[in-house]
């Protein structure tokens, strides 16, 4: 079996040097010409996958950045932090800490229709919507360019957050 493999190869790889394509002439060997395609192909794990996740992730952060600014939110970057020595270094460290609603998952997710022009009914619902929301205070932000999916947060997320 062997012989026979590298029989077929060295025929390929004859086949492969007789080609007058230029961009086959930039690698020594077919096998390096077609790890270089399955390379640049690759949408999800090759490093051209890598670097698009990593300038996503750097947009996010510049975004960010300028949102707390915007906000008058005083914080740290994470450049900030390394020049200090920081072991931990979140993207953003809030110089104090914020209080924010997170929705609370709905158990009824059907609700009456309301009148918006009654307000009686527009407090009421106030209310409710404050009852809806859970207030969570965040002292850093570090943001990532993963898919969210369930998996992905318990696997990748919650364990770094943890080591916070």
């Amino acid at each position: 079996v062997e012989s026979c493999i590298r029989f077929d190869y060295q025929i390929s790889e004859q086949i492969y040097q007789q080609k007058g394509d230029d961009d086959h002439h930039q690698f020594p060997t077919r096998l390096a010409y077609e790890v270089h395609q399955a390379i640049r192909v690759d949408p999800m794990y090759g490093p051209w996958h890598d670097k698009g996740r990593h300038l996503v992730g750097v947009e996010y952060e510049v975004v960010l950045e300028h949102a707390l600014r915007q906000m008058d939110i005083p914080f740290e970057t994470e450049e900030d932090l390394r020049e200090k020595g920081t072991s931990r270094t979140p993207d953003i460290l809030l110089s104090c800490p914020i209080a924010v609603p997170v929705p609370k998952k709905k158990k009824n997710t059907h609700h009456p229709p309301t009148n918006n022009n009654n307000p009686t009914t527009n407090s009421q619902h106030k209310n409710e919507k404050d009852d809806d929301v859970d207030w969570k205070v965040i002292c850093w932000i570090d943001s990532k360019a993963l898919f969210g999916d369930v998996y992905t947060h318990t696997t990748s997320v919650v364990p770094q957050a943890e080591s916070y």
